[in-house]
């Protein structure tokens, strides 16, 4: 368990050196852990915390639950009042002004319902911080991978971060994978479902399959990618 958190702190430590004005996620962790507040920490940190493979990143980005927004909001904003707070109404930002890529803290709205899922779902080999379960990240990662929002130069690096956190581990729920992935199209489907027969999970999903080389034909075992040998 100490060694994801090492892992964690070491992607502080890169960011440190290339970003001015990086903020470390466990003091903002300690801020939430003191109130009891709802948070699960997610982006940069919870891909160096499972891949063991610290990179450095501009911003601390948490998913918050909804009774607890304001609260997470005026706490960041009380101990970090250097940052300009930005409301872009699904998640909040704190920014350092004076630089490029000024995002610093990114709390995000848990009213996609794959988020509020994602929050009763905290990696349980964790009794420091709160952090998706290898699960959830993935199912995270495989949203960005798929988001209409999302450029295609950003989707290139998600899908290679997908690979990593596949293969950071030997045995995974895909059950609760899927379970977990079919909350990205709860709003979607019904067009999806009208047009083509096939919920939007199914379509995506199996292309997402056919085209990475990650899974065998019977999906019990994932095909080594010669990109990232084992």
């Amino acid at each position: 368990m100490s060694g994801k958190i090492d892992k964690l702190l070491d992607s502080y430590k890169l960011s440190k050196q290339s970003i001015s004005g990086v903020i470390n996620p466990l003091e903002i962790i300690e801020l939430f852990e003191n109130i009891q507040l709802k948070y699960i920490l997610v982006g940069g940190h919870m891909l160096a915390y499972h891949t063991q493979n610290p990179r450095a990143t501009v911003d601390v980005d948490f998913i918050i639950a909804q009774s607890d927004f304001n609260q997470a909001v005026a706490l960041v904003q009380s101990n970090f009042p250097h940052l300009t707070i930005n409301d872009k109404i699904q998640h909040v930002t704190f920014d350092d002004g004076h630089n490029n890529n000024s995002e610093r803290i990114d709390l995000i709205r848990d009213d996609f319902p794959l988020f509020k899922q994602v929050l009763k779902l905290p990696d349980e080999t964790s009794d420091k911080i709160k952090i998706p379960s290898i699960e959830a990240a993935i199912t995270l990662k495989f949203a960005a991978c798929i988001s209409p929002n999302r450029n295609n130069d950003d989707k290139l690096i998600d899908q290679a971060d997908l690979i990593h956190l596949i293969k950071a581990t030997a045995k995974l729920n895909k059950e609760l994978i899927h379970s977990l992935a079919e909350e990205i199209y709860l709003v979607l489907d019904r067009e999806s479902i009208r047009s083509e027969g096939k919920s939007g999970f199914e379509q995506n999903f199996s292309l997402f399959e056919e085209n990475s080389w990650l899974f065998d034909e019977n999906k019990e075992e994932f095909w080594q990618n010669p990109a990232f040998p084992q």
